[in-house]
Parts: structure tokens; sequence; C-alpha cells
């Protein structure tokens, strides 16, 4: 993980998948902060990559990708 300005690069390995309720959205977190993270999400076909306060989002789940390259 790599940090910038405070803010944490999500490992390019891991996506963390998040749902915002007042959007009715779900997106992926790009950057992790202590008060806000960069989400981008598709909200009626148009990418939108925006700072989200940590309270107004939910993590639903947190995917790791595996390569078979890296195991070997």
């Amino acid at each position: 993980m790599q940090t910038w300005r405070g803010y944490h690069t999500v490992d390019k390995r891991s996506k963390i998948i998040i749902y915002l309720p007042e959007e009715d959205v779900y997106g992926e977190i790009e950057q992790v902060g202590a008060y806000g993270s960069l989400v981008s999400y598709y909200l009626d076909g148009i990418y939108c990559k925006v700072m989200v306060p940590n309270e107004d989002f939910v993590i639903v789940d947190e995917l790791i990708i595996y390569s078979e390259e890296e195991e070997n």
C-alpha cells in the first residue's frame, strides 16, 4: 500500500466494494483516508470519481484478485 498526503492507495490486487445509500449505487474505493475516501462508481451511465466522507458509505466486501503467475 502506498501513502500519499495521508491517504492510502488500495493495493492493486484488492478491490473494496462499497454501497452509497444516498445515491443507491455500488462503487469501489480508490484511496482510503481518515475522514473521507476517494470513491469511483457509475451513476446513470456516467463514471464518477469523488471524495466521500467515510460515514456516508457502507463497505460491502473486499475482493482480492490472485494471479497464477504470482504463485509460481
